[in-house]
């Protein structure tokens, strides 16, 4: 057998420095180990994180099973994280693992409860209007307008009569100085109800009571409603002399509350079939919006449109205005929900002030509740037109 060389004095140096570096690596080793409350990966975070942790008084700990140093890297990574901040240096606890900052109670969810908290976040503009284009009499026809063809004659002709690049421009602000209600909700149409509601249903005037409630505490504009009907009696559902009715009692109020310098005239639509007028709000079906002008004119046998002598509207442009700019409005926040302004021949409630609405939302075949939740973009229009929003 052939015998071992002897080691030489260069091994010897060598073996002893492989020594002395074997028993200062497992010295540091077991010293991280030992550290209060922390294991081995302890020491990976320091060398690859050294200012991802700090030290924190009267935190909670979290306990966990301990656990050794492990090169396998998902591994490595799952048990340095726990140590990437929070990690008191100097508290001896045994048995822990990591540090972790626990959420106060109020912090938290509760799954035993209904989670009812809406954040209050600014409603997102959903379509960019071209302002310039509203001097295009062929834009306002496609996007804007149409009417009751009937007769009326609504071409382009027609519509370049009005400037309405300007009347978009026109500014529209309330009166803060007066004391009073600014703006009057009222339904000359006050018993049209919806597809789920009988005759002791609220029908329109529910919506016109959401309005009311918005307007006055989100926007902080004081609103008067007014529910009375103006039908012939009240089992009538008759709509003919309404509007003549109506007039008699609003001016009225308006007389008595020279405050009140916006009118909504605020109606439930009628459509031929059974199909339902509702868009997309926020993911649950709203009933849509249409605006509606008189413009006191009808067309003659020739087609044109002549003003009629017994029916006048001093406000007639600043009616148009108004209603151009909600419908801006309504267009650039609710275009799921916005029908385009509808124009008929004759005035309606439109003459009595300068800012006056009259509103139709869906129809005969939606339900109340897709009604009542037009109300927030109902109201939502109008401060952004008076610039409340």
């Amino acid at each position: 057998m052939q015998k071992l060389k002897p080691l030489t004095k260069q091994m010897k140096i060598y073996l002893v420095l492989v020594g002395i570096g074997l028993v200062v690596s497992y010295n540091i080793y077991q010293h991280f180990n030992k550290m209060p409350g922390h294991q081995t990966p302890f020491l990976i975070t320091c060398l690859t994180m050294p200012f991802a942790y700090s030290t924190t008084e009267g935190s909670e700990w979290y306990e966990k099973p301990s656990f050794q140093f492990d090169w396998e890297p998902l591994r490595l990574l799952t048990q340095t994280l726990p140590y990437s901040e929070f990690i008191d240096h100097f508290t001896e606890v045994s048995e822990l693992t990591g540090y972790f900052k626990i959420p106060e109670e109020e912090e938290m969810i509760s799954l035993e409860k209904d989670n009812v908290y809406q954040p209050n976040l600014p409603t997102p503009v959903k379509a960019e209007i071209d302002l310039n284009k509203l001097s295009d009499p062929n834009y306002l026809l496609s996007k804007i307008y149409t009417g009751d063809h009937d007769e009326l004659t609504i071409d382009t002709n027609m519509l370049s009569k009005w400037d309405f690049e300007a009347l978009a421009k026109k500014e529209f602000r309330l009166d803060e100085s007066v004391e009073g209600p600014k703006v009057l909700i009222f339904h000359t149409h006050a018993k049209e109800r919806f597809a789920d509601e009988d005759k002791s249903d609220p029908g329109i005037l529910a919506v016109g009571s959401e309005i009311e409630n918005i307007l006055e505490n989100k926007y902080g504009i004081e609103t008067l409603h007014v529910t009375d009907h103006f039908y012939i009696n009240d089992t009538s559902e008759d709509t003919n002399g309404c509007y003549e009715r109506m007039e008699t009692v609003i001016q009225g109020i308006l007389d008595e509350n020279p405050s009140i310098q916006v009118c909504i005239d605020l109606h439930r639509d009628g459509v031929a079939g059974t199909g339902k007028v509702v868009g997309d709000l926020n993911g649950e079906e709203a009933c849509k919006i249409m605006f509606v002008n008189g413009l006191t004119m009808l067309k003659n046998q020739d087609g044109e449109n002549i003003p009629m002598k017994t029916l006048t509207n001093p406000n007639l442009e600043d009616n148009l205005a108004f209603s151009l700019q909600a419908q801006i409005e309504g267009m650039k926040y609710y275009p799921e929900l916005m029908r385009k302004v509808y124009l008929k021949a004759y005035r309606y409630s439109l003459h009595m002030k300068p800012m006056s609405l009259l509103v139709e939302i869906g129809s005969q075949n939606d339900t109340s509740e897709e009604a009542v939740r037009t109300a927030e973009p109902i109201a939502t229009i109008l401060a952004k037109v008076l610039e409340k929003d």
